[in-house]
Parts: C-alpha cells; sequence; structure tokens
C-alpha cells in the first residue's frame, strides 16, 4: 500500500508541473493549441487529485480502522488475563507519507488500573 501511495503522489507532482508548464506557455500568446493544452494538463490534475483524495479517505480510513480493531482486541486480551501491555501505535496511520511502518511506544492507560 505505501507504494500505492507513493506512485499517487508522484503522478499527482507530475501532472501540477505538466499544468505550471502549460500556464507559463500561455504566458507567451493565447492560442487554440496552447488553451486545448492548458485544459487538458488541468483535467488532468484535477483528476490525479480526485485519485489521491480517494485513496486517503477511502484506503487510508479502512487500514487505520483496522488497526484501531487489533488494539482494542489486544487491550482486551491484556484485561482478562491480567497483563500489563505497552500499546505500539503505528505512526503510519497518523502520518502517511512514511516509506515503512515506524512504531512508538506509548504507555497504556488501561495498564494503570
Amino acid at each position: 500500500m505505501p507504494f500505492q501511495f507513493e506512485d499517487l503522489k508522484r503522478v499527482l507532482v507530475k501532472s501540477k508541473e505538466d499544468l505550471e508548464f502549460a500556464k507559463e506557455d500561455m504566458k507567451n500568446g493565447e492560442t487554440p493549441a496552447r488553451k486545448k493544452a492548458l485544459k487538458k494538463a488541468n483535467q488532468k490534475y484535477e483528476i490525479q487529485m480526485k485519485a489521491l483524495d480517494d485513496f486517503i479517505t477511502g484506503k487510508l480510513a479502512d487500514l487505520k480502522n483496522e488497526h484501531v480493531k487489533e488494539i482494542e482486541m489486544i487491550i482486551t486480551e491484556a484485561q482478562l488475563t491480567g497483563v500489563q501491555l505497552v500499546v505500539v501505535a503505528c505512526v503510519n496511520c497518523i502520518q502517511p507519507t512514511s516509506p515503512k511502518h515506524m512504531t512508538r511506544e506509548e504507555e497504556n492507560p488501561i495498564a494503570k488500573l
């Protein structure tokens, strides 16, 4: 999944560069070909922006929910067994630009009960 996000981001950056180039080219004079190129670059950029937005709001939200459910199950199991637990939070759920899963340990407030 990180590769898919990186690919979407890379394509979006490329389409933004193409759009910027088309805008700069229009400054040299308006022609039908330049208008068409600008319109096409703008449409491509909007499509890529929507694709990235759909990915972030859809797949990453699902992934985050999956991690939350896993953490809740671990906490419930620890409560049942009376084991002290250290929760490992997935930073990737918070910062999707990270290429690897990075973890950060936090003390479990439930274990203090």
